[in-house]
């Protein structure tokens, strides 16, 4: 059976810049559980729980498509339309170099400078330096025009940033194929943290590559150094800047809900062993008939595991406030 396509690998970019839409995410979702396989935890093929696109999972595979699948299908729509206009702006500057250049010796005539009467009297040297400050001064303006136009490292980012999300994307449905993604009222607790782990990885790739435009950002002052090379020590001290802003530590708080529940997680599993040592406990102390104060004994880790108990319910409770996205 032919797998259902995502949209960032069906041929329908002709939209004139793409936005992450919501419908969009939904068919996306609904492509993605098609391609992993809607396994449960007891094996075998089975349908969405019920509620299940009504609940916090739903949005939280939501939120997956839309770091992922949409922000591929943003990147390759980029990538198309600009791949194009890169190409005329670059054909529109050669051409305008090359008439530009063939048409410099007129230039020459056009300001009046009589080159005739300088070579028949001698006087080439003042013709030879006013011909190179008009050459200079074209070469300059197409430097400017061609830092003006160059996006490569822009281009070279968006490229990067689509091929690292698409390999996570693939690599994530390939661990997950036919392996139990429902659990008993939603997603199964491991398939819920691989989701938050696969948003925070397509955030640090997004993040990188965003980093990456706004230091290949041309402002005026860069284009003006491409001229006179004016204007060096401003624009280091300002990508100094840039650069220690960019690397003010932030959490992402797909990252920081993922550890926060996996702490949650080690909570209740710790409390659920404590229940099972004390249901032991009880076990082993109601056959002790003969043990000393075995009465008390008794009593005290019936105390105990009703604590225990509610503990359980306690951090499940706290486990399940934490499905979903964050807020």
């Amino acid at each position: 059976m032919t797998e259902k396509p995502y949209l960032f690998e069906a041929d329908t970019r002709q939209e004139a810049g793409y936005r992450r839409r919501r419908e969009d995410a939904l068919g996306e979702a609904e492509t993605f559980l098609t391609r992993v396989g809607c396994v449960g935890e007891a094996g075998g093929s089975l349908p969405a729980p019920e509620g299940f696109r009504s609940s916090k999972d739903w949005e939280l595979l939501l939120q997956f498509v839309m770091e992922v699948q949409l922000n591929i299908r943003w990147y390759e729509e980029h990538l198309d339309r600009h791949t194009r206009w890169d190409r005329a702006w670059r054909t529109i500057a050669i051409l305008v170099g090359a008439v530009g250049l063939a048409g410099l010796p007129l230039l020459v005539v056009f300001v009046d400078l009589p080159i005739a009467e300088r070579l028949a009297s001698g006087s080439l040297n003042l013709l030879i330096t006013q011909f190179g400050v008009l050459f200079t001064g074209f070469m300059a303006w197409l430097k400017v025009l061609a830092s003006a136009l160059d996006e490569s490292d822009r281009q070279l980012a968006f490229w990067e940033a689509s091929a690292d999300l698409k390999e996570q994307l693939y690599t994530f449905e390939r661990q997950w194929r036919y392996s139990p993604i429902y659990g008993e009222a939603a997603l199964s607790d491991d398939f819920r943290d691989s989701l938050l782990e696969q948003i925070a990885g397509a955030r640090q790739i997004v993040r990188v590559e965003r980093r990456t435009f706004f230091e290949s950002q041309k402002s005026p002052l860069g284009l003006l150094e491409a001229l006179s090379g004016g204007g060096q020590e401003v624009a280091l001290a300002g990508a100094e800047v840039a650069m220690a802003r960019m690397e003010l530590p932030r959490e992402d708080p797909f990252a920081e809900l993922l550890r926060t529940r996996r702490e949650a997680r080690a909570a209740y599993e710790a409390a659920q062993r404590e229940v099972e040592a004390l249901e032991y406990r009880v076990q082993v102390l109601e056959a002790a008939s003969e043990l000393p104060d075995r009465a008390l004994m008794l009593s005290e880790t019936l105390a105990a595991l009703v604590d225990a108990r509610v503990e359980v319910q306690r951090t499940r409770m706290s486990l399940a406030a934490l499905a979903g996205p964050p807020r």
